[in-house]
């Protein structure tokens, strides 16, 4: 049924679809608000113990999985509304703005790991 009627699979899962890509971008949303507190608590001048703990805390395997997924539904929902010539600017601006985030996601973690080797101590 998906692969043969793909776009009509799309309309009567309508809200299903979105309520995943809900709870997707919300975990992600949640996830970064850890981010956020982590480099706040950083300009803090907090010391932290283990950063490669806290790399893997902050960016592991199900937010990594998350956008992933996340990536893939709208991508396959651009796909489809495009063949269908549908309006999609809504989901071009969703799948670049998480992307831009993923990639940030993978920045903070390689600079919070690298953090256990290149901290130095100012005082």
């Amino acid at each position: 049924m998906i692969l043969r009627r793909p776009y009509a699979f799309l309309i009567k899962h309508f809200r299903l679809i979105h309520f995943i890509i809900l709870g997707l971008m919300s975990y992600i949303f949640y996830k970064s608000i850890g981010i956020a507190s982590f480099y706040s608590a950083r300009a803090g001048r907090e010391k932290f113990g283990d950063y490669e703990a806290l790399a893997n805390q902050y960016v592991n395997g199900p937010v990594i999985l998350a956008f992933l997924a996340l990536l893939a539904i709208v991508g396959i929902l651009i796909y489809l509304l495009k063949y269908k010539n549908k309006p999609l600017k809504y989901y071009i601006i969703t799948i670049s703005s998480y992307a831009f985030i993923f990639a940030f996601f993978l920045f903070t973690k390689s600079y919070i790991s690298d953090m256990n080797t290149n901290d130095l101590d100012i005082n």
